[in-house]
């Protein structure tokens, strides 16, 4: 995340628990509770150290040095020694939690996906006009996305939901994460009880977070947690992706750009646009009947995009 850590010097205490700043930040990013990690910073308070160690022990893979991408003979492969000119960078502290998570949810979460395809013809024109009414505000697709997932997850509950310490946990709120890319790489802020928001509502939220989240403002609480996740690529005009799930959540949905195509219209065929919508789902949390179910839900909304204004 793109959070700066402050000085480890000051430890913060929060429910009788001290951890110092970066401490408690990795830990939020790492999903890990703190009343699960032994301090042995001064006075028991716990430190990055103490983070990485658990993290350690979760996973089987370092933290402190970092997530192997190749086997360590590479370094004597030809080919390594002729690539030609390059430099390394090294890792930060979060940057490596977040690698780590991620290589742990590939090995680890028996992923499964589905596509749909979604008709935006409707869509685009109400942001269009939200946009013409209220400038300052100006709803995007993807707070659209965060609008039209929350519902669906109220409609499907069984999605919304996580593998907890081998149970599955159901959640009552839908809490959206939406990734977030900034210059120290992605985070993903959360729009907290988005099925209870309308649009306008959802759209004053997202934008606070996005501009908290780049420059880098986002306090832990704010980024922390989370039942569901919305990535879109589509302003850079990706046409699908098949994102990776965000451990304990189940689900996670990739949102494409909107391009025109063939549409059939009756008995005839029209340009329209389409933008598809790519679900990745933890099979051991829920089956594809569910996940069908809840893509199908999402489609719903985006085609009528008038039963989420209110």
């Amino acid at each position: 995340p793109p959070v700066e850590a402050a000085p480890l010097a000051a430890a913060q205490v929060s429910d009788d628990i001290a951890v110092t700043p970066m401490g408690r930040r990795m830990a939020a990013v790492a999903g890990v509770a703190l009343a699960d990690i032994l301090g042995t910073g001064r006075d028991g308070r716990i430190t990055k150290a103490d983070v990485e160690r658990v993290l350690a022990e979760r996973t089987g893979v370092s933290v402190t040095s970092g997530v192997p991408a190749w086997p360590a003979q590479v370094e004597d492969d030809a080919a390594v020694r002729s690539a030609g000119r390059f430099h390394d960078e090294e890792l930060s502290a979060m940057r490596r939690v977040t690698a780590t998570r991620m290589q742990q949810a590939k090995q680890t979460v028996p992923h499964f996906y589905l596509r749909i395809e979604c008709a935006a013809d409707a869509a685009l024109a109400l942001l269009a006009s939200a946009k013409q009414l209220r400038p300052d505000l100006a709803p995007t697709v993807t707070d659209l996305v965060i609008r039209a997932s929350a519902l669906a997850l109220r409609k499907v509950p069984r999605a919304n939901s996580a593998w907890v310490d081998g149970r599955v946990r159901l959640y009552e709120d839908a809490d959206i994460a939406v990734a977030v890319n900034t210059p120290n790489g992605l985070i993903t802020p959360i729009v907290r009880g988005a099925d209870k928001m309308d649009l306008a509502a959802v759209a004053t939220e997202t934008q606070g977070l996005v501009a908290r989240a780049r420059e880098g403002r986002l306090r832990p609480d704010e980024y922390a947690g989370g039942t569901f996740t919305i990535s879109n690529l589509g302003m850079y005009g990706v046409e699908s992706l098949y994102a990776i799930v965000n451990p304990p959540q189940s689900c996670i949905l990739g949102v494409g750009a909107a391009v025109s195509r063939p549409v059939a219209a009756g008995n005839e065929v029209r340009v329209g646009q389409v933008m598809v919508c790519t679900l990745s789902a933890d099979h051991r949390v829920i089956d594809g009947a569910v996940g069908a179910e809840l893509l199908a839900a999402i489609r719903d909304h985006i085609e009528q995009p008038g039963l989420m204004v209110v």
